[in-house]
């Protein structure tokens, strides 16, 4: 899986540009190696469902709760710094 990007515009760039900057977004990307999307829709059931057989296993996998709400523009911005024009 991964992120999709929406280019909305592309500018030339400004004798001071240093890197690409990410000006929103939402959602983090999918654990690696989570089983495909059927793995995934299985990750996001787990936490809110007690019947789940693999909860437990599952939140160990990914090192506790996993938020599939959680974006970071910081962490993303972090990112993009090694990127040059």
């Amino acid at each position: 899986m991964g992120h999709e990007v929406l280019v909305e515009e592309v500018l030339p760039p400004a004798p001071d540009f240093e890197h690409p900057v990410c000006l929103g977004g939402a959602n983090p990307c999918t654990p690696e190696d989570c089983g495909g999307i059927p793995g995934y829709y299985d990750l996001l059931a787990s936490p809110a469902d007690p019947k789940q057989e693999q909860r437990e296993e599952m939140k160990d996998w990914v090192g506790g709760a996993w938020d599939a709400t959680r974006f970071s523009l910081e962490a993303t911005n972090v990112g993009l710094k090694p990127i040059k024009a």
